[in-house]
């Protein structure tokens, strides 16, 4: 009977587990529209903005409008900053028409099975803005999208990147009078 329960509970905590803010996320490997491989764990070090949308949704497309001039043409594209727009369920032929539809310029991923989404979900309903620090760690979470938001919390990252080492070279150079 505790066998029973415990796998229950375990069950349902896989089932509603996301990447919650201050916790690592979830390395993934997924295709872009072009056919590249992206693995998250890959882009450590960088900013990685993740927004996850749904294909066929009305409101998905407004915000992939708002990400290619609010937030990559003005702002990330010059900008050691990764920014992918997800789509949920769709096939990459799927991502081409979306992407091609709305001439959108950011990279586009693909998540064909869901199990991307299914473990970042955490019961949100797409879009779904995620923002995960150079360490690797969700930073920003947020049902729904909002460009200045974003684009302020990834300001703030950028400007707290000074870093032990670097605090230990400004304190040499004082140190030595320079």
């Amino acid at each position: 009977m505790i066998y029973t329960f415990l796998s229950i509970l375990i069950f349902v905590y896989t089932l509603f587990a996301g990447n919650g803010v201050g916790e690592r996320a979830a390395d993934f490997t997924l295709r872009t529209t072009d056919g590249q491989e992206i693995t998250l764990s890959e882009l450590r070090g960088r900013i990685v903005v993740l927004v996850f949308l749904e294909p066929s949704s009305g409101a998905s497309m407004s915000v992939a409008r708002q990400m290619e001039t609010e937030l990559w043409q003005d702002d990330f594209q010059n900008r050691v900053i990764y920014m992918f727009g997800i789509l949920v369920g769709a096939s990459i032929e799927a991502g081409k028409e979306f992407k091609n539809g709305l001439n959108l310029t950011f990279p586009i991923l693909v998540d064909p099975s869901r199990a991307v989404w299914n473990t970042y979900r955490n019961g949100a309903n797409p879009p779904l803005s995620i923002i995960i620090g150079k360490d690797g760690v969700v930073q920003y979470r947020e049902q729904g999208f909002s460009a200045p938001e974003i684009s302020n919390e990834v300001r703030q990252l950028q400007s707290s990147g000074i870093n032990f080492t670097t605090w230990w070279k400004i304190k040499e150079l004082f140190r030595k009078g320079n």
